[in-house]
């Protein structure tokens, strides 16, 4: 309870999801138009970046799990991401994590132009990769470059205490509600379900506000 409590007010709930994806992908870049070098790195990362944050909001993978993410691990097909683990004895197993629809379009965009904008090396398998400073070759995205990313367009949005944990914490919440406790503990890897017994706390006030919400004309 102690945890939700924190975390009331500062997560996308509903619209909110589909709004901020919509907002890196169009709105940020009207927002610094008059920026000639934030723009440019806009311009040149948007589709990468779209896609990280629609795939973590579509899936509620953590950072870390993102950043370990090879191209050879997502079947758009089974609409599958098979990530990386700890199980109950600490060892690590790839595991398929299911990604909704609404990443796909994303991913799909992402991966036909990764070659092209970021130039990797033939051995390297990281899906999602970053053009350091003089570099004419891309490497593997790292941990902190995606959490800074992703504080840079919710400060713009203005959700200033969003973070990329936070994005795993909206989705957890949506998908709860649509679904029940066991299956949000397994989409997550919860190796305990007391940890996600923290989303049954966040919706107690979204299902209080359902139960009197208009009916829609």
């Amino acid at each position: 309870k102690d945890t939700a409590a924190k975390l009331e007010g500062k997560l996308l709930q509903e619209e909110e999801i589909w709004e901020f994806i919509d907002y890196v992908q169009h709105g940020y870049g009207q927002d610094i138009a008059n920026n000639k070098q934030a723009l440019y790195h806009y311009e040149l990362n948007k589709v990468r970046d779209t896609c990280i944050i629609s795939l973590i909001l579509n899936s509620g993978l953590r950072v870390s799990e993102v950043v370990n993410l090879n191209v050879e691990d997502i079947d758009l097909k089974k609409r599958v991401a098979h990530v990386l683990r700890k199980g109950s004895l600490e060892e690590e197993f790839k595991t398929p994590v299911y990604f909704r629809m609404e990443a796909m379009e994303h991913l799909v965009n992402y991966l036909k132009i990764r070659e092209s904008q970021y130039k990797p090396p033939k051995n390297e398998k990281a899906l999602f990769l970053a053009l350091a400073n003089g570099k004419k070759e891309g490497s593997r995205m790292t941990k902190r470059a995606i959490q800074e990313m992703v504080i840079k367009y919710a400060k713009r949005f203005g959700k200033p205490s969003l973070s990329v944990h936070k994005l795993r914490h909206s989705f957890a919440t949506d998908y709860y509600l649509r679904n029940d406790l066991y299956k949000t503990q397994e989409q997550l890897g919860h190796a305990s379900i007391d940890t996600t017994q923290i989303y049954a706390h966040l919706t107690d006030k979204t299902m209080a506000e359902a139960i009197d919400r208009p009916k829609e004309e």
